[in-house]
C-alpha cells in the first residue's frame, strides 16, 4: 500500500529529525571528552604548580638561613675587629672627609722652588680632631733598628701608629717584626735600606690586596707629633695617585731631583707602585737617603720620557718632628746615637 506524500514527508522529516539527534549525541561526546582532557589537564599544571610552589618556598628558607648565618657570621667578624687594635678597618668610616686635590687645587698650590730647583708642594698642616689610629690601614711605616735600640720603646710610643720595626740578621728579639739576612752598621746603611725595601716590595707590597697609600721610613732618634703625621698621611693618602716625595730636601748636585734626609722620608703610593715595579740594582756605597733618592729617581726616568717624569716634592716641617731628642716642660730627651756620645764625655 502506498504512503501519501504527507506520510512520506513526515516520515523522511522523522528520520532528519534522527540524524541531528544523533549529531548532537556525537558533538556532546566530543565535549565530554574535551571537558573530561582539559580538566585533567589542570588537575595536572595545579598539581606542577603545588610541586614548584614548595620549591620556592624550599629556596626562599635556604635563603632565609642564609642571610641569618651572613649576619651571625658579620657580627662575629665585628666583635673581633673591635677586640683588635692592629686592624682598625672599621675606623676608617670616621674619616670621611677627602683631601684629595683637584686639577685647579693642585695647579694653584704648586710652586717652583728655586734652592731645589723643582716643582713642590705646601707641607700639609692642618687642623683638624683626628686620631692617627683612623689611618691604620692605609700607610706603613718601616723603622730599622740597631741591637743598641729599644723595640719596647719604640712599640709603646708608637703603638696606635702602623709601623715595622727592621732587624739586623743576629738581632733574635721579639719584637722584630722584619729580620734582614746580614748584620749592618752605620756605614752600611745604605745597603740595609736596600734590602728592607727589597723585603717590603716582595713580601708586603705583592701579598696585600689593599693598596699602601703612602710608604715611610724612620728613624729611631726620631720623635713626631702625631696630629702632624695624621695631615701629612692624611694628605698624601688621598693624593696618593700622584707622584709625591716628602722630608727635608737637599738639591741632587749633578742631576735634576731632590734627596730627602734619612731621618724621615715618605713617598706617596703611586712612587711605591713605580718602586717596587722597577728593577733596582743593589745599592752600592752611598749614604742610605741619598741612594734610596738615586734609586727612584732612576726608577723614573728609566721608564719614562722626559715629559712623563714628573714628580712633587713636599718639605717636611721641623717645627712637628724632632731628631735626636725632645724637649719640653719637664722633658729633656736624647735618643739613640745621642746618649752614647754623652756618656763617652
Amino acid at each position: 500500500m502506498k504512503k501519501s506524500p504527507l506520510e512520506l514527508k513526515k516520515g523522511d522529516s522523522d528520520r532528519g529529525l534522527s540524524k541531528d539527534a544523533q549529531a548532537n549525541t556525537n558533538t556532546n561526546g566530543n565535549d565530554s571528552e574535551l571537558e573530561i582532557k582539559a580538566k585533567l589537564d589542570l588537575e595536572k599544571e595545579k598539581a606542577e604548580n603545588k610541586v614548584l610552589r614548595k620549591q620556592i618556598r624550599q629556596k626562599e628558607l635556604e635563603l632565609e638561613m642564609l642571610v641569618e648565618l651572613n649576619k651571625i657570621q658579620k657580627e662575629k667578624e665585628l666583635t673581633n675587629k673591635n677586640n683588635n687594635k692592629y686592624n682598625i678597618s672599621l675606623l676608617n668610616s670616621f674619616n670621611s672627609e677627602s683631601w684629595k686635590l683637584t686639577d685647579e687645587e693642585l695647579y694653584k698650590q704648586m710652586y717652583f722652588d728655586e734652592r731645589n730647583q723643582v716643582y713642590m708642594l705646601p707641607t700639609p698642616v692642618r687642623k683638624h680632631n683626628h686620631s692617627i689610629i683612623e689611618l691604620y690601614d692605609d700607610y706603613l711605616i718601616t723603622l730599622p733598628i740597631a741591637d743598641y735600640e729599644s723595640i719596647e720603646w719604640i712599640k709603646n710610643l708608637y703603638s696606635d701608629v702602623n709601623i715595622k720595626v727592621i732587624c739586623d740578621g743576629h738581632d733574635n728579639r721579639k719584637g722584630c717584626d722584619i729580620k734582614l739576612d746580614q748584620k749592618y752598621d752605620y756605614n752600611s746603611l745604605y745597603k740595609k735600606t736596600y734590602f728592607s725595601m727589597d723585603y717590603i716590595c716582595k713580601n708586603i707590597y705583592n701579598k696585600t690586596d689593599k693598596k699602601i697609600k703612602f710608604f715611610a721610613k724612620m728613624d729611631f732618634d726620631v720623635v713626631v707629633n702625631k696630629k702632624y703625621l695624621y695631615s701629612v698621611i692624611k694628605f698624601i693618602s688621598d693624593n696618593s695617585h700622584l707622584r709625591i716625595y716628602f722630608g727635608n730636601s737637599s738639591p741632587f748636585r749633578d742631576r735634576e731631583g731632590v734627596e730627602m734626609n734619612g731621618q724621615f722620608y715618605a713617598i706617596s703610593g703611586a712612587l711605591l707602585d713605580e718602586y717596587c715595579n722597577c728593577d733596582i740594582p743593589e745599592a752600592q756605597g752611598n749614604g742610605e737617603d741619598l741612594w734610596f733618592a738615586l734609586a727612584l729617581h732612576q726608577c723614573i726616568t728609566d721608564k719614562y720620557p722626559p715629559e712623563e717624569r714628573k714628580m712633587l716634592y713636599i718639605e717636611n716641617s721641623r717645627d712637628w718632628l724632632k731628631h735626636g731628642g725632645y724637649s719640653d716642660k719637664g722633658v729633656e730627651l736624647k735618643l739613640g746615637r745621642h746618649t752614647f756620645k754623652d756618656k763617652e764625655k
